[in-house]
């Protein structure tokens, strides 16, 4: 089965806004002695005790900030592909699946989606379960290895369900189904390691590494500041302006001819990662800086313009030369994404900016932690 060892949920007793401090380790280092047993001298000089305590109190205080940072970790069976990680478990029987991991995708109740013909192929029976919705058909969890599983979310969901089974193959992209705003948020924190091409769950003692960069993040909440919604928003500066966007892993880019050469960008299958920006934002970009290159017919995923930005902001980072795909307002506005946002939001962050850092996404605490400074 896979592994379903991983600890309850809890809070821990820091925000994203500050880092704990490395506990009792003052208690730990008043405790190293002053003195030091009786040794036969040494030829040559010998080291002073208050050299070694200073030696040994530094040595412990790197090797407790080590420990403090560190914790245990799921890593997540996955093939990367031109900026996109597939999370590709494999059954007791031998068969492999493979689920797009996207911030921005669907789901719900803790719950991932996979498509019938997916649940048909590892010969998974379907069911309702009418503790989501009336006549909702759900997939149970399979038996996986104990080498490429996936975990279990740390609360019980609906039926004991692993997915929902929708209708949502569109080639490869979505071969087999989506791990999305659904499953991803039940856990604690993920981790987005591009450089490594890895992904991983963090467990629930997982605490942000001191000094690190720390980019908070939105999500719609009721009065209890409980999340009612899964998909997290994030900032970027365009000239200076300060936009939102919805943080999407799975942002996707299928450029034409054209737009590949404009770009450069790396695609496998067809098929890479992007930006998206809303019309208006486009169009208010393109005719304040007629000189921002834009390829009309840029992609085929949906006919669009692509536009370059020569520089965005991304926390304290610039990042240079990157191109955004044309979507309409409305796929962002109210009756499109943004009515499960915290605010309005004028398109998505994708990996064609997000791969340029290894980072963290704690779901617990709403915010992005960049673990290294942009590649």
């Amino acid at each position: 089965m896979a592994d379903q060892s991983l600890s309850p949920r809890r809070e821990a007793d820091f925000s994203c806004s500050g880092f704990d401090p490395l506990t009792n380790l003052s208690d730990l280092v008043q405790h190293i002695p002053t003195e030091f047993p009786y040794q036969p001298p040494r030829k040559g000089p010998v080291e002073p005790m208050k050299r070694k305590r200073a030696a040994l109190t530094a040595w412990l205080l790197i090797f407790y900030s080590s420990q403090h940072a560190r914790s245990a970790e799921i890593t997540i069976p996955t093939v990367y592909e031109a900026g996109h990680f597939f999370a590709v478990p494999v059954t007791a029987q031998g068969q492999t699946l493979r689920f797009v991991v996207d911030t921005g995708g669907g789901g719900g109740a803790g719950l991932m989606l996979i498509t019938p013909e997916a649940a048909e192929k590892i010969y998974a029976p379907t069911y309702r379960c009418d503790d989501i919705a009336t006549g909702r058909m759900i997939m149970k969890w399979p038996e996986f290895t104990d080498a490429a599983g996936l975990p279990h979310p740390p609360l019980q969901t609906p039926c004991n369900a692993m997915a929902l089974v929708v209708p949502i193959k569109t080639g490869r992209f979505v071969e087999d189904g989506i791990i999305g705003g659904g499953y991803l948020p039940q856990f604690r924190a993920w981790h987005f390691n591009y450089p490594d091409r890895r992904l991983s769950v963090e467990d629930a003692d997982w605490k942000i590494p001191y000094g690190k960069t720390v980019i908070p993040l939105g999500f719609p909440k009721n009065a209890q500041g409980i999340h009612t919604g899964p998909f997290p928003s994030v900032e970027m500066q365009v000239d200076g302006h300060t936009i939102a966007m919805l943080l999407d892993t799975g942002a996707t880019a299928m450029q034409t001819a054209a737009g590949l050469k404009a770009t450069g960008a790396p695609q496998m299958h067809g098929q890479g990662t992007t930006s998206y920006i809303t019309t208006s934002v486009m169009n208010a970009w393109h005719k304040m800086h007629p000189d921002w290159p834009v390829v009309v017919n840029g992609d085929s995923l949906m006919p669009a313009r692509l536009i370059e930005v020569p520089q965005i902001k991304f926390g304290p980072y610039p990042i240079s030369h990157v191109w955004f795909t044309e979507r309409p307002d409305g796929n962002f506005g109210m009756h499109g994404v943004g009515q499960y946002m915290d605010r309005e939001i004028q398109g998505a962050l994708g990996a064609n900016v997000l791969s340029h850092f290894d980072m963290v996404i704690d779901y617990r605490h709403d915010c992005l932690v960049l673990l290294s400074k942009p590649i």
